[in-house]
């Protein structure tokens, strides 16, 4: 599916479906990277309001979430890619190909 971290192929090489959409078609894939950061943070927060880890290392607390929400939500982009094109698949969003010489 991937040509390189974030750029996708335009077709699949094994069964040739369209990856590349219109612009805005991956606007959910980010949504979905978003939420996984924002997951993150909530999850990071909580355990911070109740046993108090993040300042008993010294550091400051809302940096701290802050950072590493973004650094999650980093390598959480492909995977997120990859569920949003499963949906847009299963809900017949994407455009079917002429089967290739290999797949028949």
């Amino acid at each position: 599916m991937f040509r390189g971290f974030f750029t996708l192929y335009e077709r699949c090489p094994n069964c040739g479906i369209r990856y590349e959409r219109e612009d805005g078609a991956w606007l959910g894939a980010t949504a979905l990277g978003y939420s996984v950061g924002a997951l993150v943070a909530v999850f990071l927060g909580l355990i911070e309001l109740r046993w108090r880890p993040i300042g008993a290392l010294g550091l400051h607390p809302l940096w701290t979430i802050m950072v590493v929400s973004l650094l999650v939500t980093v390598p959480a982009y492909r995977p997120a890619k990859g569920v949003w094109f499963a949906l847009l698949w299963l809900y017949e969003f994407t455009d079917e190909a002429e089967p290739s010489a290999d797949a028949r």
